[in-house]
């Protein structure tokens, strides 16, 4: 039988001359040869040093099956050992972020809240919440995200130090972006001032929020368009793509067709299949190629699930002449946004509902849509929108 013992030294050693992907070898060796009768925690505590090693050498998928293994073996001494959970929780939802599994982080980030409020680790809390309203921004789901955003901002207030710095921050920015999305534009300018206030390790990205809500409240002007572009150029990836399909939106808007498409070419790379696939159907919508925006706009719905999809798709329909069809969509639309609790998405699709109403007929449904329209984007501009 092998020496674990050494086989742990060794491996140690190897990390520490920058080999993992060997050290990570010798890990599997020693956990393989461990007996069933050494206690759980050095069970855990090999495929924790396993995962780190897997992670050092790019191999996310993998450090995220082996910190799972490592939760599951911590289940049955949760309660004994809570903190000992709390750890494989973290290492597992890191690799859920490093392997880019917006899936995982949502599911493992909420155990990982839940788990760490339980052990009374409120850093570990917030870092759980913080992850999984990340993710939730990047599914589309916004609300969740808002939601979840909040909760994180609450919790990280209470936070001190370095845990404060690393995350109340991050949650701040996350309670901006769902907010700007959902159209509470004065929640996110607030989320955006606890932001600068905190030294966000993330400064690109702040400086993309700050000029997307300088434009929601301003409009476009050269400065605002410039900091774009050099985002767009050198941020990093995530924020590179979106400050390119801000300026994407930007130029549909001023039905720059050309600049649009320029900006097109440029996501693929750099944004999720979903927002590409939305980007395209707006695209077709604005050339009014009526085939190609209605296959991508079904296309859309089908992927994403979500009321964007559906209002674009009954954009779609009505480009091909198909205005009752458009209208049921519609219908679904309002059921869906409101099911969610997205004020903005039941204002844009009963504002639209509205307008085919009147061209289908049906004036007192056009007054109706149009009222609860107006009185929705009044109710988005509240000052009681800011929650703490």
């Amino acid at each position: 039988m092998p020496d674990i013992q050494q086989l742990l030294l060794d491996a140690a050693q190897t990390m520490a001359d920058g080999r993992p992907a060997d050290a990570a070898e010798l890990l599997i060796a020693a956990r393989d040869s461990i007996d069933s009768a050494v206690p759980v925690s050095d069970h855990v505590g090999i495929n924790l040093a396993l995962v780190r090693a897997q992670a050092a050498a790019g191999e996310h998928q993998e450090a995220l099956k082996t910190a799972l293994a490592a939760d599951a073996l911590t289940v049955p001494i949760a309660s004994t050992h809570p903190a000992l959970r709390v750890q494989t929780l973290a290492a597992a939802t890191e690799c859920a972020v490093l392997s880019e599994n917006d899936e995982a982080c949502v599911t493992l980030g909420g155990f990982l809240t839940t788990q760490a409020l339980n052990a009374k680790d409120l850093a570990s809390a917030v870092a759980g919440t913080v992850i999984q309203a990340e993710a939730l921004l990047r599914m589309g789901r916004d609300r969740e995200a808002l939601d979840a955003a909040r909760l994180g901002v609450g919790q990280g207030a209470r936070l001190g130090g370095d845990a404060r710095a690393a995350w109340l921050g991050r949650a701040a920015m996350a309670r901006a972006a769902g907010a700007s999305r959902l159209g509470r534009s004065l929640e996110a300018r607030t989320a955006l001032g606890i932001a600068r206030s905190e030294a966000v390790p993330a400064p690109d990205q702040l400086s993309l929020m700050t000029t997307l809500q300088e434009i929601a409240f301003h409009g476009v002007t050269p400065a605002s368009l410039e900091t774009l572009e050099s985002l767009a150029h050198e941020a990093d990836p995530r924020t590179r793509g979106a400050a390119a399909m801000a300026l994407f939106d930007i130029a549909l808007r001023h039905q720059d067709i050309d600049t649009a498409e320029r900006w097109l070419l440029s996501l693929s790379a750099t944004v999720p299949e979903d927002s590409l696939l939305r980007a395209r159907t707006s695209l077709a919508l604005a050339k009014r190629d009526a085939a190609v925006a209605l296959e991508r706009a079904r296309a859309y719905v089908e992927r994403s699930g979500n009321t964007e999809g559906r209002l674009l798709l009954s954009d779609a329909l009505l480009l091909n002449d198909e205005p009752v069809e458009a209208f049921g969509v519609l219908d679904d639309a309002v059921d869906l946004a409101a099911g969610a609790g997205d004020a903005q998405g039941v204002m844009q699709a009963r504002f639209r509902r509205s307008m085919l109403a009147l061209h289908l007929g049906d004036t007192d449904g056009a007054r109706a849509d149009a009222r609860a329209g107006i009185e929705l984007a009044q109710d988005l501009q509240s000052p009681q929108d800011i929650a703490t």
